[in-house]
């Protein structure tokens, strides 16, 4: 490595090869330090880089040497110092283009390693937060959360171990649709299966109604699974089985209010009327009514077609009987489905 003593301003380079020393003072011809004969340096008139003597062009920048010539290769920035010189090994290369380089690719590295960690750290306090919900019993939020966490960690069980959870708790609630949505989701999830069956029972149970549409839903669901403590003959038969409901006997067409007389005026002129309802069938479900009249040891079956469905009120007349009467109600299949015992007065 070469080195600059400078000792005197305003002179000429000369370097020492000996000592690899530049010396500043032009009057020296020999090394103060190991006595060598002193050359001339070769100094840059472009860039004041100081070069072997034997170089013909700069080794910082490139510029033509040839103009100098010893004793005359100094340069008025040269003269004043050595502070304005460049040393040939102590020449800065150009690597900005390199160090920006290395720096963007560590400044990639450093934010992706950041991304990753932030990534991480969210979905730790979310899984923690969805936990938290479920240790509170929150069951419906806890299962969102670990919805939304996908196969983090045990976020996958959780989730269905939530939804479970929650449709046990609607059930213990008696929301019974729900739950039973719910367990259907989760198929075969613990006991899923069976508590799904247990909830579309229990909804039946509370809604005996051949009107209701999801009691009918879950009707036809059950008539092939057969489960236990569940006899649906007799629940079909209850829901859906036509029935006549007597309202009243009187002389009037038009007065379906209901009473409890069941008598009427024995050799009256004037028609005497049962008014009766038509309950059961399934929704939209309709069927044909006939009845058959006993009345002093005779009867006749009358086929009128009452093609009736659920809540319609009928009403069928008679007169000039003397004895008490006995009504059977048939509905389109035959069946029994009512009957009315009259007494004569």
């Amino acid at each position: 490595m070469l080195r600059t003593v400078a000792t005197k301003e305003g002179t000429k380079m000369k370097l020492c090869r000996k000592c690899n020393v530049y010396y500043n003072n032009e009057e020296l011809s020999f090394c103060p330090a190991c006595g060598t004969t002193l050359e001339e340096s070769n100094i840059c008139p472009n860039c004041n880089t100081i070069n072997e003597p034997e170089f013909v062009f700069c080794s910082n920048c490139g510029a033509s040497l040839k103009a100098n010539t010893p004793g005359n290769n100094t340069n008025k920035n040269a003269i004043h110092g050595s502070s304005t010189i460049t040393q040939p090994n102590d020449v800065p290369k150009n690597n900005s283009s390199k160090l920006k380089y290395y720096v963007g690719g560590l400044v990639f590295v450093l934010l992706s390693i950041l991304a990753l960690n932030y990534n991480n750290i969210k979905l730790y306090i979310n899984y923690n937060d969805a936990t938290s919900e479920f240790n509170k019993k929150n069951y419906a939020v806890a299962a969102e959360k670990f919805k939304v966490l996908g196969y983090y960690k045990d976020s996958k069980d959780m989730y269905n171990e939530s939804l479970y959870q929650d449709a046990n708790d609607k059930y213990d609630k008696k929301e019974f649709v729900k739950a039973e949505e719910i367990y259907r989701f989760l198929s075969n999830y613990k006991d899923s299966h069976s508590k799904r069956i247990s909830s579309m029972i229990s909804y039946i149970d509370s809604h005996m109604d051949n009107s209701d549409f999801t009691t009918s839903k879950y009707m036809d669901e059950l008539k092939d699974k057969s489960p236990k403590n569940f006899d649906w003959n007799a629940k079909y038969k209850a829901l859906y089985s036509w029935k006549i409901k007597i309202l009243n006997v009187n002389n009037s067409e038009d007065d379906f209010s209901p009473n409890d007389n069941r008598s009427y005026s024995s050799g009256s002129s004037s028609p005497t009327y049962v008014h009766f309802q038509l309950e059961g069938g399934k929704l939209l479900e309709s069927t044909k009514i006939s009845y058959r009249m006993y009345s002093g040891g005779y009867g006749n079956t009358y086929n009128y077609d009452f093609n009736s469905m659920d809540g319609n009120q009928l009403w069928l007349s008679f007169w000039n009987y003397y004895d008490d009467i006995y009504i059977t109600f048939y509905d389109g299949n035959g069946n029994n489905i009512g009957e009315l015992n009259l007494q004569a007065r």
